[in-house]
């Protein structure tokens, strides 16, 4: 799906030379009818196709979106305005993680939540009427060759490029794979695992985003990146050491919760017998005493006992 990915960069073209509004719509209804036919499909093949123009409309919109606020937006103010832009992103994730054990109802469930997704084609018509052309925009009088990015402007590009493929290498398997660590290996269900990443991450995304975007206008974009990959790396440090060492998980609450409310339940019909380890122990009030014996005693009593008739003859 991903590899499908290097086809949204024909929509950044598109933007180049003819301009940002016609692709960023076109992206913003390639990506919710992708979701919508993925929830009909039935075979792999259909689910990976429809999964990968999904993949393509979604790059698209993101990326187109940050090219027209940046020529929309004062310079002054451009840093926090894409610091809100990108909050608002992260509030649809946090939407989607919680929808998400909407999916755990059926075998089909999963189909609930790429229908749901369909939903933004309901504003389209609306963007339609109201989102017009870029302000700064300028049609090219010639058609510069696609290599330019990376040979006249390549002391700003590949900086750039650099950071955003260290950023979604370390990061993205972090986020993608939490969920995963949370219900299989600790037990917790979809729901509590959604609930805790949609939780924890609405205080760092709020603060991240907008006095990050902040501190962009203020201070300058490069101390900025600076101090946010130093918290980003430490935070999935303490995330990754917290959540694997950490014994409090709801599936262990749940199982404590349950050996205590059934250990004194017996099924009707079943003998009233304790397990060896509950078998009571009477100790309470004092030991008989026996006396000892020597045993030569003991063998002159046993010596004086009459044999019995069915003891077999001793032989000659």
């Amino acid at each position: 799906v991903r590899l499908f990915s290097l086809v949204a960069l024909a929509f950044s073209w598109f933007g180049d030379t003819r301009g940002r509004r016609v692709p960023l719509l076109l992206a913003f209804a390639l990506l919710p009818f992708a979701n919508l036919l993925t929830a009909l499909v039935a075979d792999p093949a259909g689910f990976t196709g429809f999964q990968s123009l999904a993949r393509i409309g979604a790059i698209a919109i993101g990326s187109l979106a940050i090219v027209v606020l940046s020529e929309e937006v004062a310079p002054a103010v451009r840093g926090y305005s894409i610091g809100i832009y990108a909050l608002f992103g992260s509030l649809g994730t946090g939407l989607g993680l919680l929808i998400r054990p909407l999916g755990e109802g059926a075998d089909d469930g999963w189909r609930v939540l790429f229908a749901l997704s369909a939903i933004p084609l309901v504003a389209a018509p609306f963007l339609i009427r109201r989102l017009g052309e870029s302000r700064a925009y300028e049609k090219p009088a010639t058609r510069p060759p696609l290599t330019a990015v990376l040979t006249t402007h390549a002391d700003r590009f590949w900086p750039m490029a650099g950071l955003a493929f260290a950023i979604s290498a370390f990061t993205s398997p972090a986020a993608n794979l939490a969920l995963v660590r949370l219900e299989n290996d600790l037990g917790w269900s979809a729901a509590e695992g959604s609930l805790l990443l949609a939780i924890a991450s609405a205080p760092g995304v709020i603060l991240g985003l907008l006095v990050g975007g902040r501190a962009s206008d203020v201070a300058g974009r490069r101390p900025t990146e600076a101090v946010g990959i130093l918290i980003g790396v430490a935070g999935g440090i303490t995330f990754s050491t917290t959540i694997a060492t950490s014994p409090a998980t709801p599936a262990a609450l749940r199982n404590a919760r349950a050996a205590r409310s059934t250990r004194f339940v017996r099924p009707r019909g079943t003998p009233v017998v304790a397990p060896p380890s509950e078998t009571p122990q009477y100790t309470r009030g004092p030991m008989p005493r026996v006396r000892a014996r020597p045993a030569a005693a003991r063998t002159s009593r046993l010596s004086k006992r009459p044999k019995l008739d069915t003891e077999p003859p001793l032989s000659p």
